[in-house]
């Protein structure tokens, strides 16, 4: 690793937050996506349940499956 891999910018990670959780899993009960798909989200976000997503994740999460619920 270099001098600036070292020295660079710590940046916080923001889990998602409670009521993204709580969101996320009302989709998840509505929609009834199958175990593979959530696999598949989770794999992609390197996590092992929702509330392991960062906002940005989290958010992207709620936007796709409420455009599903609105089809």
């Amino acid at each position: 690793y270099g001098k600036d891999v070292i020295e660079k910018e710590v940046s916080a990670i923001e889990l998602a937050s409670p009521d993204q959780v709580t969101e996320i899993n009302r989709l998840v009960e509505i929609l009834k996506p199958s175990e593979e798909d959530v696999q598949k989200i989770w794999n992609k976000a390197q996590a092992a349940a929702w509330s392991e997503l960062t906002t940005e994740q989290a958010g992207k999460v709620i936007e796709m499956y409420a455009k599903k619920l609105s089809k």
